[in-house]
């Protein structure tokens, strides 16, 4: 009959080598149990020995204790997998134009106007109205433009704002906003009463923190600061 070298070489040649520290680990803590198994048989009392369910359930329990190690392991080995593939993910957002919908106290959206650029964004509208407006103030909190959006239906407006505060007419040029962070809120006219309504915002990702201790990943923005990843709405 042919035997298996236990020592690793015939093990090496099938593939389930086993590395010899993991080995000389798990025989330390097999040697230990049984140590202490002898020692408790030896020490026991005569008019009361241990039953053979006792000591078959203290190896069961030795064996549930090994297992419960051992799937630890594999579970750390995939949050190590999963946090790799993570970081992967982020860095393919750095530099992309992302759309959000964190607001201030005010119910506002941050956008950054650059020399010849524009801003796009989106305006949620709960239910059909007659009409909806887009306020946009400077960073001093005055209204520089109103974009009437007219009559809608319910769904995602999309909107672009390239700056203009004054449409250009007949012999007079179109009066345009220079380049800064501009402040977005817009309302929709419902039951004769002037309402709120939710908006998206593009941003730029400028970098990414992966999380530690059980967090989420975070975003950080140009305009908008640093925020969960599930705060971004869309990808562009």
């Amino acid at each position: 009959m042919s035997t298996i070298d236990t020592n690793g070489n015939d093990l090496a040649a099938l593939g389930l080598a086993v590395p010899k520290q993991k080995l000389e680990k798990a025989k330390l803590g097999q040697e230990a149990f049984f140590e202490l198994m002898l020692t408790q048989l030896n020490n026991q009392d005569p008019l009361k020995p241990m039953e053979n369910g006792d000591f078959l359930g203290q190896i069961a329990q030795f064996g549930t204790v090994s297992g419960i190690q051992d799937l630890q392991n594999s579970f750390s080995t995939l949050s190590n997998a999963l946090t790799s593939n993570q970081a992967l993910q982020a860095s393919s957002l750095i530099g992309r134009t992302v759309l959000i919908d964190t607001a201030d106290s005010k119910g506002r959206m941050t956008g950054s106007l650059e020399e010849g650029g524009q801003i796009v964004g989106a305006v949620g509208i709960p239910v059909s109205t007659q009409q909806a407006v887009i306020n946009i103030t400077d960073s001093s909190g005055q209204l520089v433009r109103k974009i009437n959006l007219g009559e809608q239906k319910s769904g995602e407006i999309a909107f672009a704002w390239d700056g203009t505060i004054e449409e250009a007419t007949d012999g007079k040029e179109a009066v345009m906003a220079g380049p800064g962070q501009y402040k977005f809120s817009a309302t929709i006219l419902y039951e004769g009463k002037q309402e709120s309504v939710g908006m998206l915002i593009a941003d730029t990702v400028s970098s990414v923190t992966l999380g530690n201790n059980g967090e989420g990943m975070r975003v950080n923005l140009i305009d908008n600061g640093s925020l969960n990843f599930g705060d971004i709405k869309r990808i562009m």
